[in-house]
């Protein structure tokens, strides 16, 4: 049972005819009341330095509301309570004058942009310690960004919708869902759903963020991914059964890391993606780490998943099961591990043959495994003329994708070799 309705409000705002008046929780009176919604809401914030507003009707705003340290702010239902922007503004909810440790909640409201508001709900633009935490909240109509949560030091956000669709037969759609830069901080989404953004679901470009339990669909640009990361302190991590759906070619990858600043970590742990049609990669683009473990992989079409990325550090997958194969071939990497189970099916070992033409002491053999070999086993398939060899290299050019074959000294005729090569 949620019990935050039955908790006394320090104000009630609610609209009557044409007007908003603010009631005192304690004493019954209306001690604010105007045609102006936003004045009557600054008004209470102004009088409070703690308590709890409840927002009964939805109220259009004409400038942002500017939520305030120590203050509660709960509707009745996403359905009824909210704010709706009434004119052109940056953003319909501002976070900024939270201050410095600040903390603050809002919850059961609805944001409504109005395809007017630039952003639906706004982070501070300075690194100061902020906490928040918003549960039940639809976000929606917005020109830009859904939601900018910069510099937010600790922000957790459940059951929270992020609509970027067309409305009512308005061509306007979002651009993108949630912008996230929180250098050393971190957010938490759990439960929360993005949905139908014109270009990215997710943009990570610091911090940390925790996915659980999410559903992303509806992408529409072709070149667009639903969760973009940049930056060396930035680290994603998917929980909880993510959701990813309507993916539909010629989508870009799920998840990209923008190579002109390689994302320092993404971890997911126990995913359930499904996809209906396409070829493009799960995760594609520039990671220093990339660990995947357990979850399962529906594809409803007849191609691969791929994993197609420049991995400088470690890329581990682990407990994954799906009923398409796994594909790691174009995977550049520098140091990595693979530890599977389930119905993996991927290049972790590989047969072929390689011939150390006459006068020459060495040939390197692209090997086409997911990963740099961790052993070669060789067998001559011609004379080796008593030459002894070896495979001086498991990483011939230092990009992984090749080994090397060497002989002693030189022979007059080719030398051939069967080889199977494990990772």
């Amino acid at each position: 049972m949620n019990y935050e309705h039955i908790v006394e409000p320090s104000y009630i705002i609610f609209k009557e005819d044409s007007k908003y008046l603010a009631r005192n929780g304690k004493t019954g009176v209306i001690d604010y009341s105007g045609t102006d919604a936003s004045s009557v809401i600054q008004s209470v914030f102004n009088a409070l330095t703690a308590g709890r507003v409840f927002i009964k009707d939805m109220l259009d705003v004409s400038q942002p509301v500017q939520l305030k340290a120590g203050i509660d702010l709960v509707g009745e239902s996403f359905v009824k309570s909210g704010f709706r922007a009434l004119v052109a503004m940056p953003a319909v909810l501002d976070l900024s004058t939270i201050g410095d440790f600040g903390f603050a909640n809002f919850a059961h409201i609805r944001i409504d942009g109005n395809n007017l508001a630039d952003v639906g709900i706004q982070g501070p633009s300075s690194q100061l310690r902020r906490r928040v935490h918003a549960s039940d909240v639809y976000v929606r109509r917005c020109v830009d960004t859904a939601a900018n949560l910069t510099y937010m030091d600790a922000m957790r956000l459940d059951y929270v919708i992020f609509d970027g669709s067309n409305v009512a037969g308005n061509d306007v759609m979002t651009k993108n869902g949630v912008v996230i830069n929180n250098v050393n901080g971190k957010i938490i989404f759990t439960n929360c759903k993005f949905s139908s953004f014109a270009q990215y679901s997710v943009i990570l470009l610091g911090g940390m963020a925790v996915i659980d339990k999410c559903t992303f669909n509806s992408v529409t640009a072709p070149s667009y991914n639903h969760i973009k990361t940049a930056g060396a302190n930035t680290h994603l991590i998917l929980t909880g059964e993510v959701w990813f759906e309507t993916w539909t070619e010629p989508q870009a990858p799920f998840i990209y890391g923008d190579p002109a600043s390689r994302t320092f970590m993404l971890e997911i742990y126990a995913p359930r993606m499904r996809i209906a049609t396409g070829t493009q990669p799960l995760v594609s683009g520039a990671f220093s780490v990339v660990n995947i473990f357990g979850g399962r992989l529906i594809h409803d079409g007849t191609a691969s998943y791929s994993i197609d990325a420049d991995i400088t550090e470690n890329l581990l997958v682990y407990g994954l099961r799906t009923n398409k194969p796994l594909n790691y071939t174009n995977v550049k990497y520098y140091n990595v591990l693979l530890a599977y189970q389930g119905t993996l099916q991927t290049n972790l070992e590989k047969t072929g043959s390689a011939t150390i033409a006459a006068g020459q002491t060495a040939v390197k053999v692209t090997h086409g495994l997911a990963a740099k070999p961790t052993r070669v086993f060789l067998s001559p398939t011609s004379d080796t003329g008593g030459k002894r060899f070896w495979v001086s290299s498991y990483d011939s050019d230092g990009d992984g994708l090749k080994f090397t074959i060497t002989i002693d000294s030189v022979h007059s005729n080719d030398i051939t070799f069967d080889y199977r090569g494990v990772v």
